[in-house]
């Protein structure tokens, strides 16, 4: 049975016991927005052009945890997202969830989630009854919100979200308070 088939596995028997009301189950991912936009394709009228003007940006990162009820905590990460903020965010997020209950958060294996720093962490918070699953390499279809991530990008960010870094952050702020309604 290949990696990605037992895991696939591991997923869907995770899914069940949250569907049991026996663990509660959270992917977690993030994302950078800038001024470049996402946009695979657009109509235009025969002979019109057309035309979005885009510049470079400093990026606006997000992280979050998404469950499958939509329920989305995010944050905004002011800079480079790594070992040291993703931890900071765990903690956060952690602190907010019922210790009597068992978590469990599916993740990838980017680096920032793999290092030895966030390992120490793990040990840690399993401590606190929060499992961390890392999926395997190459097997985003695993994660739920990289779907997530692909819709606010390519549908439900609007067109005049690109106009200005401030538009940007208003209008990615508008969708992610709105994911799941």
């Amino acid at each position: 049975m290949t990696r990605n088939l037992k895991q696939k596995k591991e997923i869907e028997a995770l899914k069940g016991q949250e569907d049991k009301g026996e663990i509660d189950l959270y992917f977690f991912d993030g994302s950078g927005f800038s001024l470049v936009p996402n946009v695979p394709y657009c109509w235009q009228k025969k002979g019109e052009t057309v035309e979005l003007d885009s510049s470079k940006s400093k990026p606006i990162n997000v992280v979050g945890f998404l469950r499958r009820n939509n329920s989305f905590p995010f944050y905004f990460v002011d800079g480079s997202v790594d070992s040291v903020t993703v931890v900071a965010v765990f903690e956060d997020f952690i602190s907010t969830l019922d210790p009597g209950r068992k978590s469990v958060i599916v993740m990838d294996n980017a680096p920032p989630h793999t290092s030895a720093y966030f390992q120490e962490n793990e040990a840690v918070w399993k401590k606190r009854n929060v499992e961390i699953c890392h999926l395997s390499t190459y097997s985003p279809e695993l994660n739920i919100i990289e779907i997530l991530w692909r819709f606010v990008k390519y549908r439900w960010l609007p067109f005049d979200a690109y106009f200005s870094l401030e538009t940007l952050e208003k209008k990615l702020t508008e969708v992610l308070l709105n994911v799941g309604k």
